[in-house]
């Protein structure tokens, strides 16, 4: 089936949509999330968020560790970290599945694919990583140039430090979208442009009301 990602189980929830947010750091993912949840208030849904990795959490130290550079890891390593911290909000985010109307999700596996495959690591190894865990219905690559992202976010962790590792990823993201029918946002865009762009894909899923509404094989470019 188009869009369904190898190794990863459908999700049994409730909710009408688990939306995910992909990108690198400084593409306005959280600044579309919010905008997301205040669009579905508006039409009165409830929604429930996350963000990943969180770093608040017993695996969220470790990463917080490695990102500062205090923690050397190597590339499984880092990515088995990533993807224990994803399991360890399993319960979060399958009651938010059950309780609300739409799950906005800013980041989840498909950065560590984009990440881990940059570092060298194979997708099905990574894939295997997040077996089971609930599978988007939606998501959205916020893509620009690694230049605007570095324009855009001064504070820098290990992975920020390196330009070429971060076109490497950008790469990754773009490959991975194409492969498995995810939504290229131009966000180097106006918000305004972004966030329109992302909800006109939102309200026709809505519309057609099933979690496999996008049937196309290929990426969608929006913006």
């Amino acid at each position: 089936m188009p869009g369904v990602l190898p190794g990863v189980l459908p999700r049994t929830g409730v909710a009408e949509m688990l939306i995910d947010l992909e990108g690198m750091d400084g593409a306005g993912k959280s600044h579309q999330a919010a905008r997301l949840q205040s669009w579905f208030a508006e039409v009165g849904l409830t929604t429930g968020a996350a963000h990943f990795p969180v770093y608040g959490s017993p695996t969220g130290t470790i990463i917080t560790a490695f990102l500062k550079g205090l923690l050397p890891l190597s590339a499984q390593d880092a990515q088995r970290w990533y993807a224990d911290n994803r399991r360890e909000m399993l319960p979060r985010l399958e009651q938010l599945l059950r309780e609300k109307d739409a799950v906005i999700l800013d980041r989840y596996y498909p950065s560590g694919w984009a990440y881990g495959k940059a570092q060298g690591l194979s997708e099905s190894w990574l894939a295997a990583l997040d077996a089971g865990l609930p599978k988007p219905d939606l998501v959205f690559v916020l893509d620009l140039p690694v230049e605007a992202t570095r324009a855009r976010r001064k504070k820098r962790d290990v992975f920020e430090t390196d330009l070429n590792f971060l076109n490497t990823v950008r790469s990754h993201y773009l490959d991975l979208a194409r492969r498995h029918g995810w939504f290229v946002v131009n966000a180097d865009a106006p918000r305004e442009e972004v966030t329109a762009g992302i909800l006109t894909v939102v309200r026709a899923a809505l519309e057609t009301g099933a979690a496999e509404r996008h049937n196309g094989n290929s990426a969608e470019a929006i913006g």
